[in-house]
C-alpha cells in the first residue's frame, strides 16, 4: 500500500502510525521536523522525506529495511 502525501505543507505525522500495512510512504517537500512517530512503521520499504526540515533521522535506525529517500533535506 502506498500513501503519497508530498507537498502539502504537513507538519505533524503522529497519526501516521496507525497505518502499519503502508509499505511506500511518500511524505517529500512537508514541513516535517520530527521523524520519530515513524519508528515503528516497519512494513515500510520506501520512505521519501526529501526536503523537510528534519534536524534528527536517528529514530528511524531500527528501519533496517527501509530505504529513506532524504536527499535535499
Amino acid at each position: 500500500m502506498t500513501l503519497r502525501l508530498s507537498i502539502n505543507d504537513i507538519e505533524e505525522i503522529s497519526s501516521l502510525n496507525k497505518l502499519s500495512s503502508l509499505r511506500n510512504l511518500q511524505l517529500g517537500a512537508n514541513k516535517i521536523k520530527d521523524v520519530r512517530p515513524l519508528s515503528n512503521m516497519t512494513n515500510l520499504k520506501v520512505l521519501q522525506l526529501e526536503r523537510n526540515p528534519i534536524d534528527d533521522l536517528s529514530p528511524l535506525d531500527n528501519l533496517k529495511s527501509v530505504e529513506i529517500r532524504k536527499e535535499l533535506l
